[in-house]
């Protein structure tokens, strides 16, 4: 492809597509973790203690994807916690670097046609890295949601 002056619009368009793209699967990995959080055991803590805590506020809370992605790694233990810090990490600096400067620094302009698809490759790439995450917590809210609702059906009983 060849740079002129003009920009192509659809290949903006296309840009644009894919950073609303990127910032549904962020905002539906924090959606599910808001639902799923409450309800993880942390095995350094009493199960007990944590019961009484009040997941609907949780719900409604304004908290973002770096606070809830510290809550979910002090809950979980592993044989290398590290690979999983690391995973979480980039991907909470993924998300930030694209809400809060994805167009602000001189290197990040599109000002070129070459611009825009290194802009596109970059969406690409971040929600190639994010997608599993968000199917992984779907699956296990879809889980939780089914016990849930079988468990009330059984109360109801």
């Amino acid at each position: 492809m060849t740079d002129s002056t003009e920009i192509n619009p659809e290949r903006v368009t296309k840009l644009m597509e894919g950073i609303g793209r990127c910032i549904y699967i962020y905002q539906r990995i924090e959606v599910l973790l808001k639902l799923l959080l409450p309800h993880i055991v942390d095995p350094k803590n009493n199960a007990e203690l944590q019961s009484s805590y009040n997941w609907r506020i949780f719900l409604d809370s304004k908290q973002t994807l770096g606070p809830l992605v510290n809550k979910l790694t002090d809950k979980m233990e592993g044989d290398n916690p590290i690979v999983f810090e690391t995973y979480m990490a980039k991907l909470v600096e993924q998300r930030n670097e694209l809400v809060h400067h994805f167009f602000c620094t001189p290197s990040k302009c599109t000002n070129t046609n070459i611009d825009v698809e290194n802009k596109i490759n970059s969406i690409r790439s971040r929600i190639k890295y994010a997608i599993p995450f968000m199917h992984a917590l779907e699956e296990i809210a879809q889980l939780f949601v089914s016990d849930l609702e079988k468990s009330i059906l059984e109360d109801k009983q």
